[in-house]
């Protein structure tokens, strides 16, 4: 145990997930002060948004703790992408993951790291 964390959850990269999500859905929530049934943005603006200002928190030394992240804290992240995209596109809380990321064009998570994972390396 150093500094009241211990080897498993530095290994895991328990703590930067939980950050990175919270840091994630503040981002997100800026997506709710632009929208609006008569007066909100477009969704492609909220897109636009979305990509200048949570995904770069997401995607942020990717290559570095993505290869040792446990599935729970890939949820995490995912999260927190989907609650922006639901915001951004103005989809119900019932629609599923992978209809945003059509309608969005963008990547899950896991899969999104592993590519700028595999990127990096190459």
């Amino acid at each position: 145990k150093v500094l009241g964390v211990t080897w498993d959850s530095m290994c895991s990269f328990r703590n930067h997930s939980v950050i990175t999500a919270s840091t994630a859905r503040r981002k997100g929530n800026l997506l709710k002060a632009l929208t609006g049934t008569d007066w909100g943005q477009t969704k492609e603006t909220l897109l636009v948004t979305y990509k200048a200002t949570v995904e770069p928190v997401i995607n942020y030394a990717a290559p570095v703790y993505s290869p040792n992240l446990a599935a729970s804290n890939i949820i995490l992240l995912q999260r927190a992408q989907s609650a922006a995209l639901r915001t951004a596109t103005g989809c119900h809380l019932a629609a599923a993951q992978s209809h945003l990321n059509q309608e969005t064009q963008t990547l899950p998570v896991g899969r999104k790291l592993d590519m700028l994972s595999a990127q990096y390396l190459s």
